[in-house]
């Protein structure tokens, strides 16, 4: 996936950011691969207000991705900052969020959202504590974060069961 971007960036003669120098278009590539699809959700963050100034990268990035790509986002970020996402995203393709599944729960991830670094190890750590769950037990959780609205579902529903 990175070397696709790269080569579109290259072929489309953006920019490279300079934080410096506080010039240069491109400055960061994030991509989420969702497992069940293993299709990517790429976003590009740019020094540009606008997506004007890579439209024929992203449409490099569509053209040979095809179906590996998922979605296709742009950021802004104008700050002289080490930040790295700004505030608003543009969807240019694609579905708002990739989607995973823990103990029978959906989350959805749009590409400001953090998520659990290793994802097979968080579903695996869900599916042991869901087990051991008495049924009627009353359970709380206290982490936060994206992983706080997936223990909710699976506690919940391992007290329905």
């Amino acid at each position: 996936m990175a070397g696709v971007v790269r080569r579109a960036l290259v072929e489309a003669r953006v920019t490279c950011y300079s934080d410096k120098a506080h010039t240069g278009v491109a400055r960061y590539l994030q991509v989420v691969v969702e497992r069940a699809s293993q299709s990517a959700q790429v976003v590009i963050v740019a020094h540009s207000a606008a997506a004007e100034p890579l439209a024929e990268c992203f449409a490099l990035i569509r053209e040979r991705l095809g179906g590996d790509l998922h979605s296709l986002w742009f950021n802004s970020n104008l700050e002289h900052t080490n930040t790295i996402l700004g505030p608003a995203f543009e969807n240019l393709c694609g579905p708002p969020s990739v989607v995973e599944n823990f103990g029978g729960a959906s989350v959805h991830y749009p590409p400001g959202a953090f998520g659990q670094s290793n994802l097979d190890i968080a579903q695996r750590i869900i599916e042991h504590v869901r087990e051991r769950i008495p049924e009627g037990a009353r359970v709380a959780e206290f982490y936060a974060g994206v992983a706080r609205s997936v223990c909710r579902c699976w506690i919940a529903r391992a007290r329905s069961a």
